[in-house]
């Protein structure tokens, strides 16, 4: 990972801290000890401290008893919470996104994902890319950053899940944003909107049948 050379040492140690929790490195529960991460980051525990600060208050961390911290652990009721605040959110940038007339990005978008098949897996944190980039570029389509950054920071939060207990949605997920980008590219706003909608209804609704199944 390149670390833009203008930041602070504390706020590069953020962003590793932060990639390596998204990334599934340091696991949902897992105690997180200042000086292990400091050798490990190669910085000393002030900057460490700091960055876990940071991570406290964006939700990726919890305090507990003698100021231990730990990735926190999201329930399956705060994953859903989220997955409706993000139909909230992402039905209106879809609608917003099919308006604006530059999509290419969205055209490049569409060809990595129709690429994609079951013959040809990817791993999870590459899928986790590719989904971010188009949810990421469908926000910022929508030509409001603030609304982008909500949906950013919602998206985020989501990493911190046991993403052992989702089920399988590749093949359905890919079909889900195919409709999705066509009805953008068309410029049709109510389709847009429906796909979306259903997209992220059906997320919600493959993980509920999921979990009564274990």
């Amino acid at each position: 990972m390149t670390i833009p050379k203008t930041v602070t040492v504390g706020q590069s140690t953020y962003i590793i801290l932060k990639k390596m929790i998204m990334d599934g490195e340091l696991k949902a529960g897992a105690a997180l000890q200042e000086t292990q991460l400091a050798k490990k980051i190669g910085v000393s525990r002030t900057p460490v401290r700091e960055a876990l600060g940071q991570l406290v208050n964006d939700g990726f961390i919890v305090r507990g008893e003698g100021f231990t911290s730990f990735v926190k652990t999201l329930s399956v009721s705060e994953f859903v919470e989220i997955l409706h605040i993000r139909r909230l959110l992402e039905v209106e940038t879809a609608g917003l996104a099919a308006e604006n007339n530059d999509k290419r990005n969205l055209i490049e978008i569409r060809k990595t994902i129709e690429a994609l098949s079951d013959e040809n897996p990817i791993d999870s944190n590459n899928h986790f890319s590719i989904d971010d980039l188009l949810h990421e570029e469908i926000a910022t389509m929508a030509g409001s950053q603030s609304l982008a950054d909500l949906i950013i920071s919602q998206r985020n939060k989501t990493r911190v899940f046991n993403h052992s207990l989702l089920p399988n949605r590749f093949e359905p997920g890919k079909e889900e944003h195919l409709k999705i980008i066509d009805a953008i590219l068309t410029g049709d706003v109510d389709a847009a909107r429906a796909a979306m909608r259903t997209h992220i209804e059906n997320v919600q609704k493959g993980i509920i049948s999921h979990l009564m199944r274990l």
